[in-house]
């Protein structure tokens, strides 16, 4: 069994999106994804990018993310994505950074938070250097005392580059370490909390770490450049940071919570054009309304309008290298080319030949009808037709005598089944109620 096409069926099943193996199935978006892989190498070179992606609910925007995480992981990068909500609100940094920690994805730990396994891979790095300029056995329990002291004045040395860090971060680092030495389960966890504001400490276990309350708004950004010097310091190339739903701020009903979320766009946008966070790739999405909409989107606020605006050639073609990177959505020759990577990749999870029992005629078909469900068009990637054929090839692997052209008896009622809500195919018409 091919696990990784297995996980991908799994996951479409559920019309969510795959973790792994997306280029198994990626079709077009090559130009876009060429744009933010250079992106991905000038920020490697301890540069700061940033590229904001506007597309229509459905066209593949949380896709599109994921492929480039995916590409990010293969090239050493960590990541982190949030999603605006009133939980996670974009005019309070410090939650947002908060967020972010929590939501630290490293190579090796792709699925679930990796703040821990960076930090142990941060310290382990200074411990080996430290190791080797004392001439010290790294094994040896002997030498690890000293080796932790002279570690803990490194700590302060490499976070020292951060302007404005508050002595909170670095005493949090500092504990981590300790509580690492001794083995101390409680305060490691403690740590981390605080770090990713996810736990609700006292004072007093607050005081064990050597901090005071929470991060404030004034050390967000102070902090998350503390966070890029200990991943690039690790060895790891950066981080890509996606700020997701962006077009939540657009629902916020007081329109000062919408200047302060845009406000707080517009810092990171002035900050990443001075390179002020070397190793970060920041990439924010939204909805074509949030890009366009005077009265509640980024027009609404005038020192963002000024730095982000869309621009279009006469034709309405858009260049990728523009700050605001459109994503168009599919057409036929895309939605057909992704059916068969779908088939392909169903023989490879289970074993079969996929292509014997589900024809290219089948698949044409299968695609057309999708096309006649969004009216000739489709402007949103179907997650549906991608369940739908993962659908099919299932009935046809489970069941040896069935036949494809079963599924094709009555073409409206596949059409029903792939079409979007609110579709003049959504529901098959009921003759009794035509007949009234």
């Amino acid at each position: 069994m091919d696990e990784i096409a297995y996980e991908i069926l799994s996951a479409l099943r559920l019309g969510s999106v795959p973790s792994v193996g997306l280029a198994k199935f990626a079709v077009g978006r090559q130009a876009e994804l060429a744009e933010l892989e250079q992106h991905l190498e000038f920020v490697s070179q301890g540069k700061s990018g940033l590229k904001f992606l506007s597309g229509d609910y459905g066209s593949g925007k949380s896709f599109f993310c994921a492929l480039v995480r995916e590409r990010a992981f293969d090239k050493g990068f960590a990541s982190s994505t949030i999603i605006v909500s009133p939980d996670a609100p974009l005019g309070k940094l410090e939650v947002i950074v908060g967020k972010t920690f929590d939501g630290i994805r490293v190579p090796e730990k792709r699925t679930a938070c990796g703040l821990a396994d960076l930090l142990e891979r941060w310290l382990f790095q200074m411990m080996k250097k430290a190791a080797t300029l004392e001439g010290l056995n790294i094994s040896d329990p002997k030498a690890f005392g000293r080796l932790s002291a002279i570690v803990l004045k490194k700590i302060e040395e490499e976070l020292s580059v951060v302007q404005g860090l508050e002595a909170s971060f670095v005493n949090a680092v500092k504990t981590y370490l300790h509580a690492r030495v001794q083995r101390d389960g409680v305060l490691i966890n403690d740590v981390l909390g605080w770090l990713k504001r996810s736990a609700n400490l006292g004072t007093s276990r607050k005081n064990q770490i050597g901090v005071r309350g929470d991060i404030s708004p004034a050390a967000a950004l102070s902090f998350l450049k503390g966070l890029l010097v200990i991943l690039r310091s690790s060895g790891l190339a950066g981080l890509v940071w996606v700020v997701d739903e962006v077009e939540t701020v657009q629902r916020l009903p007081n329109s000062r919570q919408r200047e302060a979320s845009y406000e707080s766009l517009r810092i990171l946008v002035d900050q990443v054009a001075e390179n002020a966070f070397p190793g970060l790739f920041l990439i924010v999405t939204g909805t074509p309304r949030l890009f366009e909409d005077p009265r509640y989107g980024i027009p609404s606020y005038q020192a963002l309008k000024d730095r982000i605006t869309k621009l279009s050639f006469p034709n309405g073609r858009h260049s990728v290298r523009q700050p605001v990177l459109t994503l168009q959505g599919f057409d036929f020759g895309l939605l057909l080319e992704v059916a068969k990577k779908i088939r392909e990749i169903h023989g490879s999870a289970y074993n079969w030949q996929s292509d014997q029992r589900l024809t290219d005629d089948q698949v044409t078909h299968l695609a057309e009808l999708a096309v006649s469900a969004f009216s000739g068009h489709i402007e949103r990637t179907p997650r549906v037709f991608l369940r739908e054929i993962v659908h099919l090839c299932d009935m046809l692997h489970e069941h040896p005598t069935l036949a494809a052209d079963e599924y094709f008896k009555d073409d409206a009622i596949v059409a029903a089944r792939l079409s979007p809500p609110g579709s003049r195919f959504t529901e098959p018409r009921d003759p009794a109620s035509a007949a009234s």
